[in-house]
């Protein structure tokens, strides 16, 4: 859902987007992973409003071995921006760049055993994520398991009506299909893109904007 968010946005700012994700079926930690690429994305949309159409190019690279998670992300950026590596630039969202979000993304990393780098010269913005995939696989064993309690997903829809759109998630719930993973779905109605904000800010752990779009691609 994220990413479909921000293709829209990317496509009508006329930005170039290319993708590059290998992360196969794994059980990957989602709360955590919407976090640092919804407040990222955004940081990057923010950075491109202020170059020209032309210049507008960002990349994403998401990458699982085994024993590593890692993300990278690149926009292009005004030319005068300078961040050192291992630094966060203010966090005032009255400041062009980047800033807004990075914390949260540092926080995010950091709480599966992982870190963040973000640095910016010669136009060009970069943060790079690495998570070892050992502390969500050991989070993941010792959850539902160890308590015999459900995890609570709470996901915003864009409706707060049953339709044909939004089957998938009724039916998977009323038949019990997440509570035998171990998960309790609460979903909340949201408006686009507010419910994309919610995750960024951790107060939802998906969104759905447009969920027949995103059944389309879990199918």
């Amino acid at each position: 859902a994220v990413f479909v968010h921000y293709a829209r946005k990317f496509e009508e700012m006329g930005a170039a987007c290319s993708t590059d994700i290998q992360i196969g079926e794994e059980a990957l930690p989602h709360m955590e992973l919407c976090q640092i690429l919804s407040n990222e994305l955004e940081n990057a949309c923010d950075a491109m409003r202020q170059l020209d159409a032309r210049m507008r190019e960002v990349s994403v690279q998401i990458k699982y071995n085994k024993v590593y998670l890692l993300m990278r992300i690149k926009n292009r950026c005004q030319s005068d921006l300078y961040v050192e590596r291992g630094t966060i630039p203010s966090t005032d969202k009255q400041e062009r760049g980047h800033g807004f979000g990075l914390i949260t993304i540092k926080e995010a990393a950091e709480k599966l055993g992982g870190n963040m780098v973000c640095y910016a010269e010669h136009g060009s913005f970069v943060m790079e994520v690495m998570i070892p995939c050992k502390s969500f696989r050991e989070e993941e064993a010792g959850g539902a398991e160890a308590t015999g309690e459900l995890q609570t997903v709470k996901v915003v829809m864009p409706r707060d009506i049953e339709c044909l759109d939004d089957m998938a998630m009724w039916i998977g719930d009323s038949q019990g299909y997440f509570e035998e993973q171990g998960l309790k779905l609460e979903m909340i109605s949201g408006s686009n893109p507010s419910d994309i904000q919610m995750v960024s800010t951790g107060q939802a752990d998906l969104a759905c904007p447009s969920p027949n779009v995103t059944m389309a691609q879990i199918e």
